[in-house]
């Protein structure tokens, strides 16, 4: 992460480049008319978050006293007893989606798309938990991809996944076919 003090003809920035950071946000923090400080959170990408609820811990920590902190998603109060900093979450404006499932009878894949034909998958598998990869999970993703338009019949669909990328072909006549890479070794 790269952090500069940088001037432009009087004017005075910080530039973060975020490009090579391996951390989840940015925390910003102003003057508040109607709190003690307002908290910005920018996330990875550049979005701006509603709220994030450790995000407010720390600056409860930073300041290093109970505090009411401003955000996007209202005030938040922040409470310190030693070690342990709590946050009234209050309502929750952060978009989540939860699932709750028994790792003991079912394989659980989690997929983003990508883009056309490009899935990103975490699966978690029945008896073992998180792994690097599910052949019969990436298939799986690409049937129910395919349904909701999100890939096409009859092309190649790469599903990347932590160990490596796998190519789904799902025909129209319903043959699967699952490829990628195999090592001994």
């Amino acid at each position: 992460m790269t952090l500069k003090k940088m001037t432009a003809a009087g004017n005075t920035f910080y530039l973060l480049d975020m490009n090579e950071c391996i951390l989840d946000g940015v925390l910003i923090l102003s003057q508040s008319k109607v709190a003690d400080i307002k908290m910005r959170i920018l996330n990875r990408d550049g979005s701006e978050a509603e709220m994030c609820g450790n995000g407010v811990r720390c600056v409860g920590r930073y300041l290093g006293r109970n505090c009411r902190v401003e955000t996007l998603s209202g005030i938040k109060n922040v409470e310190i007893k030693g070690d342990k900093i709590s946050v009234d979450m209050g309502q929750i404006k952060n978009p989540h989606k939860v699932f709750f499932y028994d790792n003991k009878d079912i394989n659980c894949e989690f997929v983003k798309v990508l883009a056309r034909n490009v899935l990103q998958m975490t699966v978690f598998e029945r008896g073992v938990g998180e792994t690097l990869a599910c052949g019969t999970g990436a298939c799986a993703a690409v049937i129910e991809a395919i349904k909701e338009n999100y890939c096409d019949y009859d092309t190649n669909v790469t599903v990347k996944c932590k160990g490596g990328d796998l190519f789904v072909m799902v025909s129209s006549n319903g043959d699967i076919i699952l490829s990628g890479d195999a090592a001994m070794g």
